[in-house]
């Protein structure tokens, strides 16, 4: 019984593992550069590259499988995405 318990909760403890796979990065270089990355689920990736001066960028990803990302170039750029549900994949660039 005592193996049994053990199994059980590292297999509750891997899957609650597997679920939280969120992942956030950001790049700037520049002067007065914003960046905001909200993630809610499990699987998310969400990245965020600026290059450049005043530039502001958020990303919002909510539930599960989400991808992402924001690449801006040059000066004063403002980008927002949100995604929602699950399995989406999106990517602006300026």
């Amino acid at each position: 019984m005592k193996k049994l318990t053990t199994l059980l909760v590292m297999l509750l403890f891997t899957a609650g593992m597997a679920i939280g796979q969120n992942n956030a990065n950001t790049s700037q270089s520049g002067n007065g550069n914003d960046s905001t990355i909200d993630q809610v689920g499990a699987q998310n990736l969400g990245e965020t590259e600026q290059d450049g001066n005043g530039n502001d960028a958020s990303l919002v990803q909510l539930e599960s499988s989400n991808d992402g990302g924001i690449q801006q170039i040059g000066n004063d750029n403002n980008s927002e995405m949100l995604q929602d549900g699950i399995n989406n994949e999106g990517f602006s660039l300026q």
